[in-house]
């Protein structure tokens, strides 16, 4: 994920981390929201903040933290605006030098779980929206969203197909 130039950055190099590492807190300005609502494709941001630890580690740095953010979102049942609440915990290695696997190669999940550092840098304020990206509900719904569903039946989770089956079974005749 490319961060655009007029979005939230902060920058840190892992050369110069102390060798026990440095906690960083950070907190999006609400300028910036627009723009991380967007990037995240939600309907806005009220706040993002976390704190992360970054610890230099041979070719990389490793990267322990945590966020909070508040976001306004789209009820998925009722397509109501909702507020949703994100708080996360994550743990995330940078390595230089990783080399991908070949199709031949039994894939290792710790190995998968290296990200390749492709500089010296790492730009935390990035790794906080692609973290909160990765922890906002798939399909938020409001509270009472579940009594929607229930209100108006099961045909919202089903498939798409399940329409068509239920016209073919009421006229059997238009099937081939």
């Amino acid at each position: 994920m490319n961060t655009p130039k007029d979005e939230w950055r902060y920058e840190i190099l892992i050369s110069e981390l102390p060798a026990g590492g440095k906690t960083y807190k950070l907190k999006a300005d609400a300028a910036f929201y627009p723009q991380i609502a967007e990037r995240i494709m939600a309907d806005g941001v009220e706040a993002l903040e976390g704190t992360l630890k970054v610890t230099p580690i041979k070719d990389g740095a490793a990267l322990e933290g945590t966020l909070t953010a508040r976001l306004l979102r789209s009820c998925v049942a009722s397509l109501e605006p909702m507020h949703e609440d994100v708080s996360d915990q994550f743990s995330l290695q940078f390595r230089a030098n990783i080399q991908a696997p070949n199709e031949e190669e039994e894939l290792d999940l710790e190995a998968l779980a290296v990200e390749p550092l492709e500089s010296d840098a790492l730009d935390l304020a990035d790794l906080l929206v692609q973290q909160l990206a990765l922890a906002m509900a798939p399909y938020p719904r409001k509270q009472d969203g579940d009594a929607l569903l229930e209100a108006h039946g099961q045909e919202a989770l089903s498939s798409p197909f399940a329409a068509l089956s239920a016209l073919t079974e009421k006229n059997p005749k238009n099937v081939n």
